[in-house]
């Protein structure tokens, strides 16, 4: 019986057929973008292509799928969990996993042929350097994000996020799921950016916030239905919006809601008047690379 018979029912032979032909970046393998990664293995991508530069801790092993107690000990990398699991289970997929932060340069080749790129951090130095690479190389991105906000162990809000950027679309900047703010943090060492929080210039991105599979597991589904759709031609994908999720119903907002994304006049990224929209290798990065 052919693995993926029950899957072409719904997209057809020509749609199984074109999952299988496509390449998927993963920028990270925590609680999103694991998830992400796995469903598309099981749906039939071709290839997907793991980076991330970290190694288990005890607190991720609810939130990434396959891991074991051992992982941990032996400090296995984040992205070697996710390969292990795909190789068991999906064998069909073509696994590559680096251990490395999305901005290094000896991966860029890799990156920048892809024919998407999934990201799921918590870092806004890796959405805004993936950002950039969508609308400089035309990769489209599929940005996936949940946050619960609780620094007093009350949670003040609650939102997830899916958002499908294709080349020329509204960016990152644009829709404000990257701020100047979050990147000045990030670039501090960390006991600097706790001083500057606490002195009111922004809030601690070293703070922990909570955390769970359900939550996550609900964006990253609705996100690879997104790619299947868009890919597939099952339905038409509307990316002038995104689609943003309250899980608690925190401060009276609905479980969901499409936002219209607005341009920033005359964005260096994703406007034709800027310098990076289609320019490839033809101008400076914006955003720093790693060597």
């Amino acid at each position: 019986m052919d693995t993926f018979n029950r899957q072409a029912l719904l997209l057809g032979e020509e749609g199984q057929q074109i999952l299988s032909g496509l390449t998927g970046v993963i920028v990270g393998s925590g609680g999103i973008s694991s998830i992400a990664a796995i469903e598309l293995a099981h749906c039939g991508i071709g290839r997907l292509i793991l980076v991330d530069s970290d190694v288990m801790e005890e607190s991720n092993r609810p939130r990434i799928i396959g891991s074991r107690p051992s992982d941990v000990n032996n400090m296995v990398a984040k992205v070697e969990v996710v390969r292990r699991y795909i190789n068991d289970s999906m064998p069909e997929c073509d696994v590559q996993a680096y251990q490395r932060d999305i901005e290094d340069t000896s991966i860029r080749e890799e990156i920048i042929g892809a024919d998407f790129i999934v990201v799921g951090t918590d870092n806004a130095t890796s959405r805004a350097y993936v950002n950039e690479i969508c609308h400089r190389y035309y990769v489209p991105v599929l940005d996936l994000g949940v946050e619960f906000v609780a620094p007093d162990g009350q949670i003040h809000n609650d939102v997830g996020k899916i958002n499908l950027m294709l080349p020329g679309t509204p960016c990152l900047w644009c829709t404000g799921h990257i701020s100047g703010e979050l990147l000045a943090a990030e670039a501090l060492p960390r006991d600097e950016a706790r001083k500057r929080a606490e002195e009111g210039y922004f809030r601690d991105v070293h703070i922990r916030q909570p955390s769970m599979m359900p939550f996550n597991g609900e964006i990253a589904s609705r996100g690879v239905q997104l790619l299947i759709l868009l890919f597939t031609g099952l339905v038409d994908v509307d990316v002038e919006l995104f689609e943003q999720r309250s899980f608690l119903g925190i401060n009276g907002r609905k479980p969901i809601q499409l936002v219209r994304k607005r341009y920033i006049n005359d964005c260096p990224f994703c406007s034709p008047l800027g310098s990076v929209l289609g320019a490839g290798d033809g101008t400076p990065y914006i955003i720093a690379s790693k060597l």
